[in-house]
């Protein structure tokens, strides 16, 4: 049996794993903030993928590939990001043990799973993984999470 080679994520499956891989929320402002309530998230997108390619995809800016396009981009590294998905879990799952699993964010990140700061975390690939089960509602759930 060959082990996983470094950086790779091996694919989860099972009737208990729940994607969160589609359509999430975002915006970004100036400062980092303490308070996620007053966010405003006005725009859409399909996660996972860069920030940047997020402001293609809903039309913010035009393909950063093309043309000098990509100078329209570089006030990114001075904004801070926030992605928001809202998910459910079904009642007969609650009772089992949850876990929040990232294969990648950005290189430092803080997440929220329903108004609750779970942490921060540094480095770029790979993780965080974070056991979650006092954390969850049945029904509706809203994690959020800040890219700096």
């Amino acid at each position: 049996m060959e082990l996983n080679k470094n950086l790779y994520i091996e694919p989860r499956k099972g009737e208990n794993h729940l994607s969160l891989d589609s359509t999430w929320k975002f915006t970004y402002i100036d400062e980092r903030i303490e308070e996620i309530q007053g966010l405003d998230f006005k725009f859409s997108a399909t996660i996972p993928q860069a920030a940047g390619w997020c402001l293609y995809e809903t039309g913010i800016l035009p393909h950063p590939y093309e043309d000098t396009n990509s100078a329209l981009y570089e006030f990114m590294n001075s904004k801070v990001w926030y992605f928001k998905k809202e998910f459910t879990v079904k009642e007969e799952n609650k009772e089992d043990i949850a876990y929040l699993c990232f294969d990648g964010l950005a290189y430092y990140s803080r997440i929220w799973l329903n108004g609750v700061l779970l942490g921060d975390h540094e480095g770029m690939l790979g993780g965080p993984v974070i056991e979650v089960s006092e954390h969850i509602n049945t029904g509706k759930n809203t994690l959020v999470v800040e890219c700096t």
